[in-house]
């Protein structure tokens, strides 16, 4: 993930692996530059440090981070269903690759979002994000693989049972 902001001179770049569970949520642990754990679900988000410190957020105590995290699981997941709550989507599909243009609606998706690019194959390559303060986000996903059976630890953090 590389983080463009006005306010810094060089972009922050993080690093790490994301394991998105179609019907749970996702997990994405952050290597670098700090260790972090963050679990997105549909009922909450989840910090964890790396001295293993955890931060939890339900969506019913903070709206915006428990929205930001549909959006960005119905992003992984394709699910435009749920994308076509707050955005109007434009698409092109070859044989190929794909992508998606994706432009909030007003309300508060508007108020800090400008614009979301999303494209792939058979899995999700790249997510560009464009906020209204000019900062911008650009992820990169490669090494895709199916996921195996999920561990013990993530089932847990992502409340699969």
């Amino acid at each position: 993930q590389t983080k463009r902001s006005a306010e810094l001179e060089r972009p922050v770049l993080a690093h790490g692996r994301m394991l998105v569970w179609r019907e749970a949520g996702v997990l994405w642990q952050i290597e670098q530059p700090v260790k972090m754990l963050v679990v997105l679900r549909e009922d909450v988000t989840i910090q964890i440090d790396a001295n293993g410190r955890r931060r939890t957020q339900r969506a019913d105590d903070d709206a915006a981070a428990a929205r930001a995290g549909r959006i960005l699981g119905a992003l992984l997941n394709g699910d435009t269903a749920t994308l076509e709550q707050w955005f109007d989507i434009a698409s092109r599909i070859d044989a190929q690759q794909w992508s998606i243009a994706l432009t909030p609606r007003r309300g508060a998706v508007a108020a800090f979002l400008r614009s979301m690019q999303v494209s792939g194959d058979k899995y999700v390559r790249t997510v560009a994000i464009d906020e209204v303060n000019g900062d911008s986000t650009q992820i990169s996903f490669r090494n895709h693989r199916d996921a195996a059976p999920l561990t013990s630890e993530e089932a847990g953090l992502l409340g699969v049972r």
